[in-house]
């Protein structure tokens, strides 16, 4: 906590800047204010009423400098392909006490991941019908307009519960791999105590 203010530090890690610009546009939506972001666009803050957040995304091949500085990280997406597990272990000596893990769970993800030594909450998501977060359907043409389903109970920061729903995205975007970052992020958001599900018609 810092003054009256409330810290949550969320880490992302992934080989293409995806999810943290998307989060940028959602955070936005939220009346999140940016106070600052540095020259790589790689660390951001925002602030909203009593609370900041601190968002760092890392590569794979950063994660053991972050770790160096000794954050702790509230929240932590993993937004990793799965063969590119094999080039690092990524929670060998960092990142093993996070509040929540946000992990994408489709092809060998899980399996490659050492959940055991995880000292936290993990949430899936991805499009594999276990997922916690999934998407139920997408469609692109100019741009994608996706569906998403929350198929099962989760408890946000402050130990609020949500319910699952199904809600509507659409996406300035082509790319399917972009769906990832819109999963992980709605996940983020939801825990921020952010009522995602209520909002109509959101577009980023």
């Amino acid at each position: 906590i810092v003054g009256n203010k409330n810290t949550i530090f969320i880490g992302i890690i992934e080989e293409k800047q995806y999810t943290i610009n998307l989060l940028k546009e959602l955070l936005i939506t939220f009346d999140y204010q940016l106070i600052y972001s540095n020259t790589k666009n790689n660390i951001i803050f925002y602030s909203k009423d009593s609370t900041i957040l601190v968002v760092i995304s890392m590569k794979l091949d950063e994660i053991e400098a972050f770790a160096s500085y000794g954050i702790d990280f509230n929240l932590l997406i993993v937004n990793i392909i799965d063969y590119e597990f094999n080039k690092k272990d990524i929670f060998k000596y960092q990142f093993t006490k996070c509040d929540y893990y946000i992990i994408n769970s489709d092809g060998d993800n899980l399996s490659n991941l050492p959940l055991a030594s995880l000292n936290g909450i993990v949430i899936t998501y991805g499009f594999n019908s276990k997922a916690t977060m999934t998407i139920s359907s997408y469609m692109i043409e100019q741009a994608m307009e996706a569906s998403l389903c929350l198929q099962r109970d989760i408890l946000t920061l402050s130990g609020e519960r949500v319910v699952p729903f199904e809600f509507i995205l659409g996406i300035n975007s082509k790319n399917k791999d972009h769906i990832y970052s819109v999963l992980s992020a709605s996940i983020l958001i939801l825990l921020l105590d952010e009522k995602i599900q209520f909002k109509n018609n959101i577009k980023i």
